[in-house]
């Protein structure tokens, strides 16, 4: 008897086992929570995002062409000057007397002449005649063209001892002071325009072969938190960069409210596509795609999750275009960490 009993205590625990493996290793159908989601009617638009800074279209760094000591800057950062304003000068004084001497030679002879010509009558019987005197003005002419010649390169040496402005705008940097010595091509001014701003970017040559002249814009600037504002696209460079993007610049629209400032960082989003007017969407974390690419959502039928193939259009930043709408519960899962499947019961929790 104890061996039967035995035997008995045995199969038991057997059976309890066969059991135990069958219920967790049988399949089963899994209940899910999910919210149900609604298509819409909104805008879509699928934009491309890059960061970038306010620049000038005339913007430029000054320099001496020669190395000397600064002898005196004329102007102070942030001051509007003048087109052939005079900036900044080196110690020039032995280059001005070699100049003033170099004018005033050329001086005595354009002196020389005027008096020859002014008393042609006298000057005509002296030297026997018209002919001669015409050989001699013609003499005093080459005498007045040499003197102008080296007089000009004179001054052309001694312009290189002073710095003048390029064009109207305002000066942003100094970056010497006087009696400091300026090397020859070291940037002592920088001046632009602050007139003629844009935001400019780079991108790269993905996104750059979806953008054209004249798209719109929005543009983000770090200094004004979560105020936009609008530009178009007004240039593209047309070759790669060192790192192979391209650079962008995008014009501001006229504001009264804006004076946009040189050096600015932030964003921009230029839209690239759009459906222009407000069409059926869902978010676009609300559409999902098969092994084959083939777009879908997540319907609940009969109680039970189900694939819903959609024909989709424009696939834009937050929301895609929907083209077909299916006749059942649109849903997502409540949490993110559960992957849905088909087959699972589904609890439509209320939103």
């Amino acid at each position: 008897m104890k061996i039967k009993r035995s035997y008995i205590l045995i199969l038991i625990v057997v059976l309890v086992l066969v059991l135990a493996v069958r219920y967790f290793t049988s399949p089963k159908v899994k209940s899910l929570q999910v919210k149900e989601t609604k298509i819409e009617n909104r805008v879509v638009n699928k934009t491309v995002s890059a960061s970038g800074a306010i620049k000038s279209k005339s913007t430029v760094n000054l320099s001496f062409p020669s190395t000397q000591v600064i002898s005196q800057i004329t102007v102070k950062e942030g001051e509007k000057v003048t087109q052939g304003q005079i900036l900044a000068y080196l110690e020039s004084s032995i280059q001005y007397q070699s100049t003033q001497a170099v004018r005033d030679a050329r001086d005595i002879v354009l002196r020389k002449r005027d008096l020859f010509v002014s008393d042609r009558e006298t000057n005509e019987k002296t030297l026997g005649g018209s002919d001669q005197y015409e050989i001699r003005l013609r003499q005093y002419n080459e005498e007045v063209s040499q003197a102008e010649a080296s007089y000009q390169a004179e001054l052309a040496r001694f312009q290189n001892y002073y710095i003048t402005a390029p064009f109207t705008g305002t000066v942003v940097d100094i970056t010497k002071e006087v009696g400091e010595t300026a090397a020859t091509g070291e940037a002592i001014i920088k001046m632009s325009n602050l007139e003629d701003l844009y935001f400019e970017i780079n991108v790269d040559q993905e996104d750059y072969g979806s953008l054209k002249i004249g798209q719109s814009t929005e543009i983000s600037l770090d200094a004004y938190g979560n105020r936009k504002f609008q530009g178009t696209v007004s240039e593209l460079s047309l070759y790669a960069g060192d790192i192979g993007d391209f650079t962008v610049k995008i014009e501001f629209e006229e504001s009264g409210e804006f004076l946009p400032s040189l050096g600015l960082t932030g964003d921009a989003k230029i839209v690239v596509d759009t459906t222009s007017q407000e069409v059926p969407s869902l978010y676009y974390d609300e559409v999902f795609y098969d092994e084959e690419d083939r777009p879908f959502v997540w319907v609940v039928r009969n109680g039970y999750l189900s694939k819903y193939p959609v024909e989709i259009g424009l696939e834009g930043d937050i929301y895609t275009e929907i083209k077909s709408s299916p006749e059942f519960p649109i849903v997502i899962g409540l949490n993110q960490d559960i992957e849905l499947a088909e087959g699972y019961k589904a609890a439509i929790v209320p939103n």
